[in-house]
């Protein structure tokens, strides 16, 4: 295994590693996540999935790691304040041109790492515009898609937003940043035992699969889902290996797919 940080490395290396290589580029957002945690927890939590998944790559699989972007679309968030948003136009046109860059550069090879849900169909759309433009073998992944959550968090809703799950993965990550004095439920949640858990026989959503857009979703659940009370630093680190391995899973196949 060999991983490579991008931004650290000169050119002659990169372009010697980069034709059998397999770059990584996360992506995240910087958005409002309730009242507890930082603006900035899907860039982090994009960071640390792509680079715990490239330190367990196997032997014979090579990634070179780029910065994270950190800007995502989420123009869903900005009634509450604290979000910094990319439209998607915006969004798909700076992956577009960061693809372009890496096949430029001589990667055949490229996976976006997302970790924000306003990102997922963006970022799916120019991996596929990407290939046909540039003969390139390009793919995108939001890591909960290939992953799964801790069982001490089954039943909340996965990842959810600002909710147990991603709390759990910030108090594994920069515990610091959360402002444990404002964890609280979401008014999508009932009292504290949590009688609204997504688990025990719920009736059957019948718009589960179907894209809804909503403007005023977000204000009705205060900007946040689920129960951050049920967070703990434990469930973030299994979160974390869990879906690094996930995604170690995904660049390596990748990386030994035919070209």
């Amino acid at each position: 295994m060999t991983t490579l940080l991008w931004e650290r490395a000169t050119r002659e290396r990169l372009r010697a590693l980069a034709p059998e290589a397999v770059a990584v580029l996360p992506v995240g957002a910087v958005e409002q996540h309730g009242p507890h945690l930082p603006t900035g927890t899907d860039a982090l939590v994009a960071g640390a999935v792509a680079r715990a998944a490239c330190e367990r790559l196997p032997d014979g699989v090579t990634a070179l790691l780029a910065p994270t972007l950190a800007y995502g679309s989420s123009d869903h968030h900005l009634p509450f304040g604290g979000t910094l948003s990319l439209s998607p136009a915006t969004l798909a046109a700076v992956l577009g041109d960061l693809l372009r860059s890496l096949r430029a550069g001589g990667c055949e090879r490229a996976l976006i790492v997302n970790a924000h849900g306003g990102n997922a169909e963006i970022c799916g759309a120019v991996a596929q515009a990407a290939a046909i433009e540039h003969d390139m073998l390009a793919a995108a992944v939001s890591y909960w898609r290939v992953s799964a959550p801790p069982a001490t968090l089954a039943g909340w809703p996965f990842p959810g937003h600002a909710g147990a799950y991603e709390t759990s993965l910030v108090l594994a990550l920069a515990g610091d940043d959360v402002d444990v004095a404002q964890l609280a439920p979401s008014p999508a949640v009932g009292g504290r035992g949590g009688e609204r858990r997504v688990d025990g026989g719920a009736p059957a959503d019948p718009l589960a699969g179907t894209v809804v857009a909503d403007p005023r979703a977000w204000v009705r659940l205060g900007g946040w889902t689920d129960d951050p009370r049920e967070a703990s630093a434990a469930a973030g680190e299994d979160a974390l290996e869990r879906a690094a391995n996930a995604v170690a899973d995904v660049i390596a196949a990748l990386a030994r797919r035919d070209r």
